[in-house]
């Protein structure tokens, strides 16, 4: 058996068509990223979590909105993950809602994660919302040094995300410090 976490391994080994059973954890929509069938009948060999709740995105807007009542702009920023334009389009209704602008900024790497935020800042933005995968979490520390330098606060899902420093997480994903489990808040 195989464990993976994330897309960036379990993704490889579906394409490698590996023949061992693999649980995975993945941050995406499981169904769309062709990781199993369906959700009731995964088939081959593969069975795990999706941590995928676009739900929990337009609540994560209104928190920011709570935090920054003053707030008009809002950029999206996330990574390119399977399920990447139903999190988008969540996020798009939930800032309609809210009266906030927005603008998207995809990352699939250290270079357009540097350039995104470059932008960010060139776009006077208010906050930014990270949408959670290997590739914002991994630059969680570098969004928040960003952040903290330039009064631009940024939520996420992963409880890891406010744990490297950045202002609020607000998701399904366990805390890395004390193992909880809950569709909770945190705060730095």
């Amino acid at each position: 058996m195989i464990v993976a976490a994330g897309g960036a391994v379990t993704r490889p080994l579906i394409d490698a068509g590996v023949q061992v059973p693999v649980v995975f954890a993945f941050s995406g929509d499981v169904v769309i990223g062709k990781v199993v069938d369906s959700y009731a009948h995964p088939g081959n060999n593969r069975t795990g979590v999706s941590f995928f709740s676009l739900e929990l995105v337009p609540k994560r807007l209104e928190l920011m909105k709570e935090v920054l009542p003053g707030s008009s702009g809002w950029p999206s920023w996330l990574a390119a993950a399977r399920g990447e334009p139903m999190e988008l389009q969540a996020a798009a209704g939930g800032a309609a809602k809210l009266g906030l602008a927005h603008e998207y900024h995809p990352v699939t790497s250290e270079t357009e994660v540097v350039a995104a935020l470059d932008r960010i800042l060139r776009w006077r933005a208010d906050a930014i919302l990270a949408f959670a995968d290997a590739i914002t979490i991994s630059h969680a520390e570098r969004i928040a040094a960003f952040s903290i330098q330039h009064r631009i606060p940024a939520v996420s899902s992963w409880a890891v995300f406010a744990e490297k420093g950045n202002l609020l997480a607000y998701g399904p994903i366990c805390s890395t410090a004390t193992g909880a489990c809950l569709t909770s808040w945190t705060g730095s």
